[in-house]
């Protein structure tokens, strides 16, 4: 029996996934989303960004941190396998992606970086996920 109201922290993690987080991954992985001041640093944390090196006004990116939480990435890289098959949106994010030339591996971590930043969105208002994303084109702008 569900003990908790539809709107809680529990119902937010489940994104669009249809899959909710183990209770092991909910409270031990984020441990209060009070402990990160904006969703890049949930992503850092997570380790869905790459590493940077600058020299000589030259910036490179790399691989992705190693030193991150890898249940948390394991995690949100599940997730989003599940969301491309379930949501509009994060599917046609990775079909983007691809189409631009990114690796499949690559594109899932881009749209992984997307979601926890949709997460920490979720968690920090206190809010459920409602998808509104239409595959209609924009009007165009006319002068």
């Amino acid at each position: 029996r569900r003990t908790e109201p539809l709107g809680s922290e529990r119902d937010r993690l489940c994104v669009s996934t249809g899959r909710r987080l183990s209770e092991r991954e909910r409270t031990n992985q984020i441990d209060g989303i009070e402990r990160f001041g904006s969703a890049a640093r949930l992503c850092a944390y997570a380790g869905l960004v790459p590493s940077t090196y600058a020299s000589g006004g030259v910036i490179y990116n790399g691989k992705l941190l190693k030193a991150a939480n890898k249940w948390l990435r394991w995690a949100l890289i599940e997730a989003t396998w599940v969301a491309l098959g379930c949501s509009g949106y994060f599917g046609l994010l990775y079909r983007h992606h691809r189409a631009r030339g990114k690796k499949a591996n690559t594109s899932i971590t881009i749209v992984a970086r997307r979601m926890s930043t949709i997460l920490w969105h979720l968690l920090k208002e206190r809010r459920s996920f409602k998808e509104e994303f239409s595959l209609s084109p924009v009007a165009p702008c006319t002068d």
